[in-house]
């Protein structure tokens, strides 16, 4: 078994780590606009890949079922909100993944109909 890395889920440890964090990311929707169709292409492929691949469905599987096992198990009120909105984040993840994937069928379908 892998081990797991160790987190510190008192809220007063989040607030430590979190409270300067600003988000010096552009959001990827931004970053997908500033790509040319090729570089789309290859990055829904990418994501197509990722989601089908069988490691992928296995390692986000134990990652939830670590995190219902702890909220059912371990975790104390004050912390109970975190798991299931972190369970919440999981499941947004996958179905942004998904329906990245599925971009890449439309975006196949559009080059192929601008060829005709």
């Amino acid at each position: 078994m892998i081990p797991s890395p160790t987190i510190t889920t008192s809220l007063a440890a989040f607030r430590e780590e979190y409270s300067g964090y600003s988000h010096p990311f552009e959001r990827a929707d931004v970053i997908l606009a500033k790509m040319d169709a090729g570089q789309r292409t290859m990055y829904f492929e990418a994501i197509k890949f990722i989601v089908d691949s069988e490691p992928f469905k296995t390692e986000v599987r134990e990652w939830k079922r670590g995190l219902v096992e702890t909220l059912a198990m371990e975790a104390k009120a004050d912390e109970r909100e975190a798991y299931r909105a972190t369970l919440l984040a999981i499941k947004q993840f996958e179905q942004r993944l998904v329906s990245l994937a599925g971009r890449l069928h439309a975006t196949t379908v559009n080059e192929m109909s601008k060829k005709l």
